[in-house]
């Protein structure tokens, strides 16, 4: 049986033509390097010739870091579709055995489990990118981020999710860049806290969240374009002497029954 793809509409193969050329990526590179796929292939799916296997598609729109719905369009795959239908998502939820694993093992989580979930992996619009929590390299500790606006803005919103089993996505938090601070919104653990916008570097928000005992996708988005930088492990006592200038979500408050 042929595996199941979607055929790239015309506003999919431009934004993929300009990302190409901003990144001086020539199509072989980004076909053998990052899709691991032949240029043949590639370039029929740039013609509309052949179907985008979800796999390869998935990867696509990871590394455009574009909102499914302004990526694709109309053309959205189920798997992509938003499910904002209660019931049939309660369904899977269960069926997954994904609630006894959220109740179990997130419990702070699972108080308000059905108002921060979403079933698609990726944000539906703007703009995004994601980082890696390998449990085979490290756990248990924060990494740092951060997020870098393209153009200067005085106000932009950054949400942070991360998925569970690769099918669910816990939004978990909100930074939000304002005029002369920096909000941070807590879901699961209030109350939310403000720190100083910095001054020497305005358009630079430094952020860290935990890692736990489970792998994980991290992914910030935002409807403001921007590049993320990942910084990697820092250490508690390094936050503690940051707490003024660095947006924390500290470990208890989404993770397990700390």
């Amino acid at each position: 049986m042929p595996k199941k793809g979607v055929v790239l509409p015309e506003q999919a193969i431009l934004l993929i033509r300009k990302y190409l050329s901003e990144h001086e990526y020539t199509q072989e590179y980004f076909a053998t390097h990052i899709l691991k796929v032949n240029v043949r292939t590639f370039n029929n799916w740039l013609t509309g010739r052949s179907s985008v296997e979800l796999e390869k598609l998935e990867i696509i729109i990871r590394e455009l870091g574009i909102g499914v719905e302004d990526f694709l369009g109309s053309n959205v795959p189920e798997e992509y579709r938003a499910r904002d239908d209660l019931f049939p998502t309660i369904r899977l939820i269960y069926e997954k055995g994904i609630a006894a694993y959220v109740k179990t093992n997130y419990q702070r989580v699972a108080k308000l489990f059905l108002q921060h979930i979403s079933f698609n992996k990726f944000p539906r619009t703007g703009y995004f990118h994601t980082f890696e929590h390998d449990v085979h390299k490290g756990k248990n500790y924060y990494c740092q981020v951060w997020i870098l606006p393209e153009i200067p803005v005085e106000e932009a919103t950054f949400t942070f999710s991360f998925t569970i089993f690769r099918l669910l996505r816990i939004t978990y938090g909100e930074v939000i860049l304002k005029k002369d601070s920096i909000e941070i919104k807590q879901f699961y653990q209030p109350p939310n806290y403000t720190i100083k916008r910095p001054k020497e570097h305005p358009m630079c928000i430094k952020a860290a969240t935990w890692f736990d005992e489970a792998d994980h996708t991290f992914i910030v988005s935002s409807q403001t374009k921007f590049r993320l930088e990942n910084k990697g492990q820092i250490l508690e006592e390094e936050l503690e002497r940051k707490r003024k200038e660095m947006a924390v979500f500290w470990k208890h408050f989404f993770f397990h029954n700390e």
